[in-house]
């Protein structure tokens, strides 16, 4: 969801309360050298954390939103490590 979807949707959005619903997402540990993972989950920027966006994404999702939607949201927090091998291809050994 880009965040002009989520202004809005839900920031410009009047009675957001009858027809808005949040799933906040936090996956902590991410593997950041394993780009083809880790840029799944979060941004990238020149093989490293983009901090401008990390940033912006945070005051939109912890700030902005959470002001706006004090009821109908879900927080999940995931301490996940994602694994330092390639995953193996299906049909491959």
């Amino acid at each position: 969801m880009t965040e002009q979807e989520v202004v809005r949707g839900i920031l410009n959005a009047k009675d957001q309360v009858d027809h808005t619903l949040g799933f906040f997402r936090h996956i902590e540990n991410i593997n950041v050298p394993l780009l083809r993972h880790s840029m799944k989950f979060i941004d990238i920027a020149s093989k490293q954390v983009d901090e401008e966006a990390q940033r912006m994404l945070s005051d939109l999702r912890d700030v902005r939103v959470s002001e706006r939607m004090e009821f109908n949201f879900v927080e999940i927090k995931k301490n996940r490590k994602l694994i330092s091998q390639e995953l193996p291809v299906r049909g491959m050994k």
